[in-house]
């Protein structure tokens, strides 16, 4: 069993924002856009994005691909199938970035 994580250069919208179940089996109502990972190794990956409220859905997709930009989006390969995604925040003197 060998864990390993991929840099993700790009987020990509595969479709529109819809309702979802929500990830982690709460009763609360969810909101999803399907996505595609692209990774730095030429290959592609599906997902989602989601979160409670309809609205959010968007800026957390441009914000994902800001993050895909600046290096710091890996995806998580377990034994090579994609588990999840895991992004590294730094501190700068301005503060989170």
């Amino acid at each position: 069993m060998e864990s390993t994580e991929k840099r993700i250069k790009a987020v990509i919208a595969d479709g529109p924002v819809g309702r979802a179940p929500d990830p982690y089996g709460r009763k609360t109502p969810s909101y999803a856009v399907r996505v595609t990972y692209s990774l730095e190794d030429g290959r592609t990956l599906p997902g989602t994005i989601h979160r409670e409220r309809k609205r959010d859905v968007l800026p957390a997709l441009e914000e994902a691909n800001r993050k895909a930009g600046q290096g710091a989006m890996h995806a998580v390969l377990h034994d090579g199938r994609f588990v999840m995604t895991s992004t590294t925040y730094g501190l700068l003197a301005g503060g989170l970035r």
